[in-house]
């Protein structure tokens, strides 16, 4: 994005104005800003710009940066983890986006509800608070740490407990600096293999 506003800082400005325009329907302001941004690339595209990056993880965070009290952040494999942990009606699928977000977005409303019925997870979070902190007075923002707990920790736990198939003790007997060097080597992890690799690490 940040070279997309030295190559057209106007046409980039104009992109986030449609985006934060609160008149418009959602999906469309999400689809328009992803579709502009494809726009951007081609034109101005010097051979180094593959990605542009700007996806609905990306464009949602955005939108929870300018308007806090409302948005969710939006990532796929954390929606579905948690949709798959709640069984929910609502299952996040591959190549819809933009009505993954949406309807995301409705699953968090809901789990936010819940959220300001309970008390003791409140006062915990009320006392945690301290005047350098957001106040999160509508509590988006607890309710996407929920949903990142239940994608990255409450349903490893839920694994461990049940058929026994990964021991909580288990270790591959590699270090973290060992694993950062196998990463980095690129006759043992090529292109394909890291996207494996982060695939794996979203799923937790």
């Amino acid at each position: 994005i940040l070279n997309f506003s030295q190559a057209d800082p106007e046409t980039t400005r104009a992109m986030f104005l449609s985006l934060f325009d609160e008149s418009k329907d959602l999906a469309d302001r999400v689809a328009k800003f992803e579709a502009d941004a494809d726009a951007m690339r081609e034109q101005y595209d010097d051979g180094t710009w593959k990605n542009h990056y700007q996806n609905a993880n990306a464009i949602s965070t955005y939108l929870w940066l300018r308007f806090p009290r409302k948005y969710y952040i939006y990532k796929f494999s954390e929606y579905r983890a948690v949709s798959l942990a709640l069984e929910s009606a609502f299952v996040p699928k591959k190549g819809q986006a933009t009505q993954n977000l949406v309807k995301g977005y409705a699953l968090y409303d809901e789990i936010r509800g819940h959220l300001k019925q309970d008390d003791e997870l409140l006062a915990l979070f009320k006392e945690a608070l301290t005047d350098t902190c957001y106040p999160d007075p509508e509590l988006i923002t607890l309710t996407i740490d929920v949903g990142f707990y239940i994608s990255k920790h409450y349903q490893k736990k839920k694994a461990t407990k049940g058929d026994g198939w990964f021991p909580e003790d288990y270790h591959p007997g590699i270090t973290t600096a060992q694993w950062s060097e196998l990463l980095e080597d690129r006759s043992v992890f090529y292109e394909d293999s890291l996207k494996i690799m982060k695939r794996l690490m979203d799923i937790g």
